[in-house]
C-alpha cells in the first residue's frame, strides 16, 4: 500500500482533518484589487518584514476586502475547498475592531458556521476573535 493511502486511512481512523489556525477573513486577498486603492503590490507585501506586515492587515480592513459580500465570498470559498480537501473541522481566527470593520467578519463567520454546521463541524464549532490595535 503507498504511503498516500495509509496516511488517508489513518486520518479518517482518527476522525478526518482539522485547520486548527486560520484567518478565513483574510482568505484570497493576495490581488490587487485589496490593495491597489492605497498603491500597494500585494506579492510586494509578503517581502516586508513582519511588522510591517502586519501593519498591511489594517490597509486590508480599510478597503474593499472587508466589505460583507467579498468576506462572505471569501470565506465561503475557503470553507468549500477545506470541505473538498476532507477538512471536518476548522478553527479560525477573525479580525474585529472597534472602527472601520467592526464586527462584520465575525458576524459573517458565525453566518457561514450555521450554515455549514453539519458539514464541517462535526464535534464542535469555533470561530475566535482577533481584536485589531493601530499603533501609528
Amino acid at each position: 500500500m503507498n504511503f498516500e493511502r495509509e496516511f488517508h486511512k489513518a486520518v479518517e481512523k482518527y476522525g478526518g482533518m482539522i485547520n486548527a489556525h486560520t484567518h478565513l477573513d483574510r482568505a484570497y486577498v493576495m490581488k490587487p484589487e485589496f490593495v491597489e486603492y492605497a498603491d500597494m503590490d500585494p506579492w510586494e507585501i509578503v517581502t516586508y518584514p513582519l511588522p510591517v506586515k502586519q501593519h498591511t492587515t489594517g490597509i486590508l480592513h480599510e478597503g474593499p476586502a472587508y466589505k460583507h459580500k467579498s468576506l462572505k465570498e471569501r470565506m465561503e470559498r475557503a470553507i468549500k475547498e477545506s470541505i473538498q480537501f476532507g477538512v471536518n473541522r476548522i478553527d479560525s481566527f477573525i479580525d474585529t475592531t472597534a472602527d472601520c470593520i467592526g464586527l462584520t467578519a465575525l458576524e459573517v463567520a458565525v453566518e457561514l458556521k450555521q450554515k455549514y454546521n453539519g458539514r464541517l463541524y462535526r464535534n464542535s464549532a469555533r470561530t475566535g476573535c482577533y481584536t485589531w490595535t493601530y499603533w501609528f
